[in-house]
């Protein structure tokens, strides 16, 4: 393993802290916080792409679970 490979995995291990971080964030808003934060994505087309990201992830975990 080289120090390119290290900075990477440091980098993945990081990545996945944060995502993991803002996922429990977002599940601990209480209504009037996660409307205001879909407001505010959807102010510059982040809305439109989470709901197709989302859409298709459900759907994926549909079709994995028949």
């Amino acid at each position: 393993m080289n120090i390119k490979d290290v900075t990477q995995e440091n980098n993945k291990s990081k990545t996945r802290a944060s995502i993991g971080f803002i996922a429990e964030s977002i599940r601990r808003l209480n209504s009037s916080e996660l409307a205001r934060l879909v407001e505010t994505l959807c102010e510059d087309n982040m809305g439109q792409k989470l709901q197709t990201a989302l859409s298709y992830e459900n759907i994926d975990r549909d079709f994995r679970k028949d």
